[in-house]
């Protein structure tokens, strides 16, 4: 009978235990202020990771440093940079979001890659669905961009170690400010309501997808709203 009576004394401990410790966690308020994951004005461990080299450049966002992403030819660009006080959990946050300035010709997405301890990654383009709402990249001007950190799978949250920034045209870019956020990100835009997207009809990504019909030369020119390439037409005259 003792045995029972002290079995049901620590049984019934336990419960309180475990039912405090879920109250604590629901009781947990979600963090309010930005976590800074780099701002390139300390230490940080730079990567060149494909066809660019990374460096520490004085156009920056805020402060006196900035990521420099440095290509002179060929396709996709990537570098690789540490976090602050890496693993660090971002497990707790909505989105994760960064300044980019282009020095090239713009109208550019970007791609974020996050790692993990374990070196697992996952990249997302500012531009994929799910993401968010992003604007393009401007012309030597900054442009914040953020997303939503529910759509980087497979990988863990509460370890992130480095990021990778990665851009399709050769040319400069700075990256500054690489920050998690919870709740709304940072300079979100409003949603694009459901009558207002689009179908695509027609890409021009591929040769022989147009033709031209009266006084133009057409070719697939390098200025895109979206992808690689676009529907050039070029007349002199008429």
């Amino acid at each position: 009978m003792w045995v029972n009576k002290q079995f049901s004394g620590f049984l019934c401990l336990f419960v309180l235990a475990l039912l405090l410790s879920v109250t604590a966690a629901f009781a947990q308020e979600p963090p309010t202020e930005p976590l800074v994951l780099q701002d390139f004005e300390g230490e940080v461990t730079l990567e060149d990771v494909y066809q660019a080299v990374a460096s520490i450049g004085e156009v920056a966002q805020n402060g006196a440093g900035a990521l420099a992403s440095t290509s002179d030819e060929g396709d996709w660009h990537t570098v690789g940079a540490s976090v602050l006080n890496a693993p660090v959990d971002i497990s707790a946050y909505n989105y994760v979001c960064f300044g980019v300035n282009d020095t090239t010709e713009a109208n550019n997405t970007v791609g974020l890659k996050l790692v993990d301890a374990a070196g697992d990654s996952t990249e997302r383009w500012t531009d994929n669905d799910g993401v968010g709402v992003n604007p393009r990249t401007s012309q030597n001007e900054w442009v914040t961009m953020c997303l939503n950190l529910m759509t980087y799978t497979g990988i863990d949250l509460t370890a992130i170690v480095s990021v990778q920034f990665t851009m399709f045209a050769a040319g400069v870019y700075y990256f500054d400010d690489l920050v998690a956020v919870a709740g709304e990100p940072l300079g979100a835009e409003e949603e694009v309501p459901m009558r207002y997207i689009l179908t695509t009809v027609q890409g021009f990504e591929a040769e022989d997808t147009y033709y031209t019909d009266y006084q133009a030369e057409v070719s697939l020119g390098e200025v895109a709203y979206s992808g690689a390439t676009s529907l050039m037409a070029f007349s002199a005259e008429g």
